[in-house]
């Protein structure tokens, strides 16, 4: 990664503030340009003001450019609902920073621990394949250079270098499903079942990602090969469907919707299974199913995808 520039995400706990010191070791002979941004929630008060003067201590300390963003939605919704929102948040200000300087990468300090437990946190969710394995070490702009050290590793390096940090308390509470996964679910694994169990979360994630890498290849060959761009959206022969393996299918629904609506939310199991059921039918009238502003129709033996006209 020499003479690269990188936008870091600095929250000033142990994982970033260890991940910045590493990649100020690494500045000068590498030749990085290395930028600093902390998101302040507002969540924890004074403690979230501390947070931002640890911060941007640290940074005049390391002669570092930093920026702060502040996060100023706070609309209603579940713990669960407000993890995916300070997430999202994060990520797209993380983009939109690395944009601006017309950096090469963005930094996270995820480690090892994180995978397990995110691992965990979306198999209970329920994820696919993609969500199993949405913890990457290497991930469009994205990179985690810690995501192979463990947490413990972490802490003794800060302790070696006598660097202190700061820590959230939320981080310990329990109505985060996250939070339970870290410091109940995960500890009782450890205990009753495998010491290493984090480790095997990990090697297990890793036989994932190259089973999603090599699907992912071949689904890029089957839409070439069987979907058609048409004026109103993507159409392919419904007999060309049935004739692909149900992982195919599940794939290449997923790449056709991304392509038509520009991402995959709102595209859940339940509407592959919508999908399955319409196009396998054996009746033999035109049918029809909508996802959010996209309409999937069967006009004869062609299967049409499709974004739903304003009414």
């Amino acid at each position: 990664m020499p003479n690269q520039s990188l936008v870091v995400g600095f929250s000033g706990g142990p994982d970033s503030t260890a991940l910045v010191l590493f990649l100020n070791h690494l500045k000068k002979s590498w030749k990085l340009k290395i930028f600093l941004l902390h998101i302040n929630y507002g969540l924890r008060g004074k403690a979230s003001l501390a947070d931002e003067k640890f911060c941007f201590k640290m940074a005049k300390k390391l002669a570092l450019p930093i920026k702060l963003v502040t996060y100023k939605s706070f609309s209603t919704g579940g713990s669960a609902n407000l993890e995916e929102r300070l997430r999202d948040f994060r990520y797209s200000e993380l983009e939109k920073e690395r944009e601006k300087r017309k950096a090469d990468w963005i930094a996270v300090g995820h480690t090892l621990d994180d995978s397990a437990e995110t691992f965990l946190f979306n198999l209970i969710r329920g994820a696919g394949l993609r969500g199993l394995v949405a913890l990457r070490a290497k991930n469009g702009k994205i990179i985690r250079p810690l995501l192979g050290v463990r947490k413990k590793e972490i802490l003794a390096f800060l302790k070696e270098k006598k660097q202190s940090f700061r820590l959230d308390k939320s981080n310990q509470s329990l109505k985060f499903s996250r939070n339970r996964i870290r410091l109940q679910l995960l500890p009782e694994l450890e205990k009753k079942y495998n010491p290493q169990i984090k480790k095997r979360l990990v090697d297990l994630q890793e036989h994932l990602l190259d089973v999603e890498e090599w699907l992912e290849r071949e689904t890029k060959k089957l839409f070439l090969e069987l979907v058609r761009k048409e004026n109103w959206g993507w159409s392919m022969e419904r007999k060309s469907y049935e004739n692909l393996s149900r992982a195919e299918r599940k794939s290449l629904f997923r790449l056709i919707m991304f392509n038509l609506q520009g991402n995959l939310k709102n595209i859940s199991a339940n509407a592959f299974w919508e999908l399955e059921k319409m196009i396998l039918s054996n009746k033999s009238k035109n049918q029809e199913i909508f996802l959010k502003k996209t309409r999937i129709y069967r006009q004869g033996e062609k299967i049409i995808f499709s974004i739903k006209e304003e009414e």
